[in-house]
């Protein structure tokens, strides 16, 4: 089962859940308060997951000139595959970890680990760079 899968299944029960409590404990005006409590949660974690996920991680953004040249490697590889430039992030983890976030290509974003960038040589960092567009790409 994908990671997308699950989303939507952690959130149909929550949704559900709050469908079902509302309408056990107030009848018919409980069951319309928890449909507004169910929309706006659903709302708040889609429009508002992604700031939520780099706060909580701490990132701050890879602007102008970075000694890893990660910038350049996620602008040749958005040209390649034809989508907006994400912004790149950098995490302060000694733990090499990457990972792309994004509701739409427009809002791509990917977040890279100090100690992913310190450890890899250049061409594993392209490899894993690319691959992050690449994850992006798929919210076509």
């Amino acid at each position: 089962m994908g990671n997308s899968t699950r989303v939507w299944i952690f959130l149909s029960t929550i949704s559900f859940t709050l469908l079902l409590s509302g309408q056990l404990l107030g009848g018919r005006p409980g069951l319309l308060l928890g449909f507004v409590l169910a929309l706006s949660l659903n709302c708040y974690l889609y429009f508002m997951g992604d700031r939520r996920i780099l706060k909580m991680l701490q990132v701050t953004e890879l602007e102008g000139q970075d000694p890893w040249q990660a910038n350049e490697i996620i602008q040749k590889a958005s040209l390649m595959v034809r989508i907006p430039i994400p912004k790149v992030y950098l995490m302060p983890s000694d733990t090499p970890t990457a990972l792309s976030l994004g509701k739409s290509l427009d809002s791509g974003k990917v977040v890279l680990s100090r100690g992913l960038v310190e450890k890899l040589s250049f061409k594993e960092l392209q490899a894993i760079l690319t691959l992050q567009v690449l994850h992006i790409q798929k919210l076509q």
